[in-house]
């Protein structure tokens, strides 16, 4: 139930045009500042149209036109100013205005409903728009309970549901062993009822939980099937609240133990009805991804989803779900067993495959190897740097030690064979920039010459 507004519409500015014009056509009393003569004092601005003056004395404009006003703009502000809408007198859920002078004067007014009103006044006003205000406005006996005996107490005395159950109409029922109880209030759960006539005839569960105040589902009345309480939910949009799908995964309902390791369970309404159990704390989670039981039945209990026990942490394990690591993938774990013990990467045999965390070793890509198995996957450590390796096709070899082929301090002589060595271990003839590691140089001017390339010189 999103609210609309009309695109490009500037309401704030509409809304001050609509009520400067209403003071000026009532009359107002204005402060005149001091001046040589006299202080501070108050003069009233000659009154333009008496009776408007009454009409807006006697009644504040409608909070449902107001509300449209700020939604989309009128068709013509100044005929709904003079009409000065109001709730009527006789039926709050109608809605009285005054057509025309003649009968402003004559203090006479129409009554209609709010929708023909607003449909009247707001042609850009969606419908769904117009439904929504109608609905919230013409809500009446809409509150909220917070105890669990008046929600139950409600849900029994209210519209038609799986969770009534007729042994739990009577006022002196045990609601403690009531399935409904696990929607317990320190944990955010309420309810809103609407109530005509001293009877229960519309209710929502609600929850104010960590992303904000929302219900899922909602009952009216009825003969036969309990269909959508549209005005309760428009009441409820008015009070800040948000229509949603599901409940949000981590909500947490009151765990009550019943026989052996069983529990009592609501049906949860919505698209998730999985739950995950936390006996020591005394709580049950919904959960969407992983859940252990699915709260899918009327009478009470819980469903127990199929699946297996991560051997990591013993956490449920949805059917479907999970990841199998090892060389042999061979150990099934949870998702967050995967994700804070294991790496995918390369490792024995060069496979690929979830392994021990601990042994993961980055080559500076984000590409992860197995440390022992370097070898398979034709990767090497850096000499200087323990924790990062390099691809073998991209790395050179001295004395056993492992350098990029770049490396600067590396050096391919001309009389090793095309064997690696470090500079450092070298020297580089000056005539051709050669490296050399068992050759002899002949010193020159300070400068080192292969024998071949000695310059000649003058004695």
């Amino acid at each position: 139930m999103a609210t609309y507004t009309e695109a490009g519409y500037n309401a704030d500015d509409m809304e001050n045009i609509f009520d400067t014009s209403a003071r000026i056509l009532a009359g107002w009393w204005q402060v005149i500042p001091p001046n040589a003569d006299n202080g501070w004092r108050q003069q009233e601005v000659q009154l333009v149209r008496e009776w408007h003056r009454r009409e807006q004395y006697s009644a504040n404009l409608h909070p449902a036109v107001r509300k449209a006003m700020r939604m989309s703009r009128p068709n013509d502000w100044q005929e709904l100013l003079l009409q000065w809408p109001h709730s009527a007198d006789t039926d709050p859920t109608r809605l009285a205005y005054t057509q025309n002078e003649r009968k402003g004067e004559s203090n006479l007014q129409t009554i209609t409903s709010l929708g023909k009103y607003l449909r009247m006044h707001f042609a850009n006003l969606p419908d769904h728009a117009i439904r929504d205000l109608v609905a919230a406005h013409g809500a009446t006996g809409c509150k909220f309970v917070y105890t669990t005996d008046d929600m139950i107490g409600h849900l029994h005395r209210g519209p038609k549901s799986c969770m009534v159950w007729d042994s739990y109409k009577d006022e002196d029922a045990d609601y403690d062993s009531h399935p409904y109880s696990c929607y317990d209030p320190k944990y955010g759960w309420h309810m809103a009822v609407r109530i005509e006539g001293g009877q229960t005839v519309g209710r929502a569960l609600c929850i104010d939980g960590k992303r904000g105040k929302y219900w899922v589902r909602s009952y009216k009345a009825t003969a036969g099937y309990s269909p959508s309480d549209e005005m309760l939910e428009a009441w409820l949009v008015e009070q800040g609240y948000d229509k949603q799908s599901a409940y949000n995964n981590g909500e947490k309902l009151r765990y009550l133990a019943a026989s052996g390791d069983d529990f009592l369970a609501p049906y949860i309404d919505g698209d998730t009805k999985g739950v995950v159990v936390n006996r020591s704390e005394g709580y049950l989670a919904i959960e969407e991804h992983e859940p252990e039981f699915e709260c899918n039945s009327t009478g009470g209990s819980a469903s127990p989803v199929e699946g297996q026990e991560c051997e990591d942490c013993g956490d449920h394990i949805g059917d479907g779900d999970g990841y199998w690591v090892g060389y042999h993938e061979d150990r099934h774990v949870c998702e967050s067993c995967r994700e804070n013990n294991y790496v995918g990467g390369e490792g024995r045999s060069g496979n690929t495959y979830y392994f021990d965390s601990e042994y993961a070793v980055e080559d500076g890509d984000g590409n992860y190897y197995h440390r022992s198995h370097l070898a398979d996957c034709n990767m090497v450590y850096l000499h200087d740097e323990e924790d990062t390796v390099i691809s073998i096709d991209d790395a050179v070899c001295v004395d056993g030690v492992w350098y990029e082929w770049d490396d600067d301090r590396v050096c391919t002589p001309e009389d090793t064979n095309h064997e690696s060595k470090l500079k450092d271990d070298c020297w580089q003839c000056a005539a051709t920039d050669n490296w050399y590691f068992d050759t002899e140089c002949v010193e020159v001017g300070g400068d080192k010459y292969h024998p071949d390339d000695v310059p000649e010189t003058t004695e």
